[in-house]
């Protein structure tokens, strides 16, 4: 996606872009920020999470009614919302990050979470996106050689699967994590996390 403009659009009560209410933009939302990036004839909704956000569905139609396509990023962690989007054909790309081995979720999803909303969103991704890729950031512990063949067990047959090396470039919302040890993983590492996922997705490569 070529993007020429982002804005920032901040769910504080109302939206701080006045210009956006001529499209009936909501103006309630959760506390989590919606990064709404433009470019050319897309527009991508992005995190903090856009199926948080309770009138998402009505705004993904009015995006689409002014002839953007339209790609989501999301955490897979409300498939009903998904299905919604996929129900009126509303969404041209979805990025579904997989933040582990489902086993492992309870490191990264605190509190009570049911996983099978993570197998029910990868599930609705690959019967109903026109296109998508699935991607994990790679940080130890959360991301091990043990889990990745999980992972891939999880997406099996995926279009496209995306490796992506944790960076402590900039701000990071837990800088001491960062100095606890070393969460990174090398160059020859990531190759060797790309082989073992390798047999279970038609496409993977490394960002």
């Amino acid at each position: 996606v070529h993007l020429g403009l982002v804005l920032q659009l901040v769910f504080s009560g109302v939206f701080a872009l006045q210009a956006w209410r001529s499209y009936g933009v909501p103006e309630k939302a959760d506390r989590f920020p919606l990064f709404v990036l433009m470019g050319g004839a897309s527009v991508v909704f992005s995190g903090g999470e856009p199926t948080l956000q309770e009138d998402l569905v009505d705004f993904c139609r009015k995006v689409k009614s002014l002839g953007f396509r339209l790609k989501m990023d999301t955490n897979g962690t409300r498939p009903k919302v998904l299905e919604s989007l996929f129900n009126e054909n509303l969404l041209d790309y979805v990025a579904m990050d997989i933040k582990t081995g489902l086993e492992d979720y309870a490191l990264v999803w605190q509190g009570k979470h049911d996983k099978n909303r993570i197998v029910e969103s990868i599930d609705l991704i690959q019967a109903n996106a026109p296109d998508y890729e699935f991607r994990t950031t790679c940080v130890k512990p959360f991301v091990t050689m043990k889990n990745m063949s999980e992972i891939g067990r999880l997406i099996k047959g995926a279009k496209h699967y995306i490796l992506q090396n944790c960076s402590d470039k900039g701000d990071v919302l837990e800088p001491a994590f960062f100095e606890s040890g070393n969460p990174f993983f090398s160059e020859e590492q990531m190759h060797t996390l790309q082989k073992t996922i390798n047999e279970y997705v038609e496409k993977v490569s490394i960002r």
